[in-house]
């Protein structure tokens, strides 16, 4: 029989504490989830209405202790996050236009 509760206590066990990143969040869903698992989350993306979408999600899940939130242009080295090592990255559905090239930088940058 399958017991879905080993897999998330699992899960659980590996992110609790870990910092990590996610880039060209959206809507924050995968980083709200591993907040609310116990990671400590940088949501980034580059669309400023993705970003205020972002923060409200956050607010309305009560992770504001658990998730940041920061503007991050792939292409813009500026913007690029200058703190500690993230021990996790994570995207979902990011190439959907381009080459990849410019999340490729923003990946080893961080």
């Amino acid at each position: 029989a399958w017991n879905e509760t080993v897999p998330q206590q699992e899960l659980m066990a590996k992110i609790r504490g870990k910092k990590v990143l996610e880039l060209g969040a959206g809507t924050g869903v995968v980083g709200l989830t591993l907040g609310r698992l116990g990671a400590e989350v940088t949501l980034t993306d580059n669309e400023p209405e993705l970003v205020e979408l972002m923060k409200t999600n956050v607010q309305a899940n009560s992770l504001s202790g658990a998730v940041a939130i920061q503007h991050l242009d792939w292409g813009d080295a500026a913007t690029f996050l200058i703190e500690p090592p993230f021990d996790v990255i994570v995207a979902a559905d990011v190439l959907y236009e381009g080459d990849g090239l410019h999340f490729a930088q923003a990946l080893r940058a961080h």
